[in-house]
């Protein structure tokens, strides 16, 4: 999702605006997240799973602070290293209105699953059911072997 906040007020008809995105657009973002984003050892020892999701805000320059993972039920260690790689993306094109940049916010979902040897998802620990990828989940696929 994209928010635009706009510090004059309320948007009017006329107004021009341009949400945020990242260089090269919505694909190579997902190519960069793809790239750098690692499934945590440890997490996937113990068998962690979750579903999260991460909110930030691109400032008029581009660059991104507030950057927060939020999420009942992905552990700690997998939300730093979602609000990690997202830190790590460098500026973003600003949302404009009226050719002025401007703040937004922006979040992704992120969603770790985990596979063992042969292919097979394993269930998410706390449900006990295996996992649905949602639309427009970035998906982060971890494996392990069978115990």
């Amino acid at each position: 999702y994209v928010y635009l906040k706009n510090p004059n007020g309320p948007t009017k008809v006329g107004d021009k605006m341009s949400t945020s995105s990242y260089p090269g657009g919505d694909t190579e973002m997902r190519k960069y997240i793809a790239n750098n984003i690692k499934y945590p050892s440890e997490a996937q020892e113990k068998g962690l799973t979750g579903t999260l999701f991460v909110q930030f805000r691109i400032n008029e320059d581009g660059s991104l602070d507030n950057v927060e993972a939020v999420g009942n039920d992905a552990p700690q260690i997998l939300k730093n290293e979602a609000a990690r790689v997202v830190k790590s993306m460098g500026k973003f094109i600003p949302a404009t209105r009226d050719g002025e940049n401007i703040k937004s916010h922006m979040g992704l979902y992120f969603k770790f699953v985990l596979q063992d040897d042969e292919g097979n998802q394993i269930c998410d620990t706390k449900l006990g059911v295996p996992n649905v990828i949602g639309a427009g989940e970035i998906v982060v696929v971890g494996y392990m072997t069978k115990k």
